[in-house]
């Protein structure tokens, strides 16, 4: 019973995190003006499954936050690494201290586990 708990928890923190940091890489491109990110984050998909979080993005994604991009140095829009990695942290965090007993019996509750 607690692994199939422990499953659910997971599989929802991972979706939910994940669809975060899509609306938090969408905000900031939108709050940054950058021409041509915004077309380049509709690319962005993500899974779930076997508790494992994939996130894909359009190869191009990787360079919005550069400084220098094709010689021209220009004010970097952290869209990239400073979301990722924020949020990489905020999944740790969650998995490691978020599982509490009142989460457990929430989720046995929801789905009808007993045991």
């Amino acid at each position: 019973m607690q692994s199939v708990i422990s499953n659910i928890y997971i599989k929802q923190v991972l979706n939910r995190e994940a669809e975060n940091l899509i609306q938090e890489q969408r905000r900031i491109v939108n709050a940054g003006n950058a021409l041509g990110a915004a077309v380049i984050l509709q690319k962005q998909s993500y899974t779930v499954a076997n508790n494992t979080l994939t996130v894909t993005h359009a190869k191009q994604q990787r360079f919005i936050d550069m400084k220098v991009l094709r010689g021209y140095k220009r004010k970097p829009i952290k869209v990239h690494n400073t979301p990722i990695y924020n949020y990489y942290n905020y999944i740790i965090n969650e998995l490691r201290f978020g599982l509490t007993d009142d989460i457990k019996q929430m989720i046995a509750q929801e789905h009808n586990i007993q045991g």
